[in-house]
């Protein structure tokens, strides 16, 4: 173990080591928040009554005529090909 933390800590490694410890602690902390107080608790009531009557009239009546024409730049037909815009990221 001590042989891992001298070739960990050597100028060679040292910003790597750095590197790993940062992204650690976010990941940490991710887990961390993902647990909350309230997620340990597990009080369960099945007690259930529901009476429902609907009676629904929509009529709808729509007439649209029109063109779009969009031109996207480069860097954002890039993020819309890797889906960018419907996932989160990090810079």
């Amino acid at each position: 173990m001590q042989a891992l933390w001298q070739a960990a800590i050597e100028p060679v490694n040292i910003v790597y080591t750095i590197l790993l410890v940062v992204v650690a602690l976010y990941w940490l902390s991710v887990f961390l928040g993902a647990l909350d107080l309230s997620s340990f608790d597990f009080d369960v009531d099945a007690d259930v009554d529901v009476d429902a009557d609907l009676d629904v009239d929509v009529d709808a009546d729509m007439d649209v005529d029109g063109e779009a024409h969009t031109t996207i730049g480069w860097f954002a037909g890039t993020l819309h090909f890797f889906n960018f815009g419907k996932l989160p990221f990090m810079i």
